[in-house]
């Protein structure tokens, strides 16, 4: 029974780390597409 709970475990946590794998880079995507166009939009105004 302990076995089988700590594979349970062991799924979720591989589940937790997946989708990590997949969130952070979207995360850093959408970081990433809502600075810089202020960056331009500041070069653009006060250039």
């Amino acid at each position: 029974d302990y076995a089988l709970t700590d594979s349970k475990f062991n799924k979720n946590s591989n589940k937790i780390l997946a989708g990590l794998l997949w969130g952070i880079p979207i995360i850093i995507i959408l970081i990433v597409r809502l600075v810089l166009p202020i960056k331009y939009f500041y070069r653009i105004a006060f250039s």
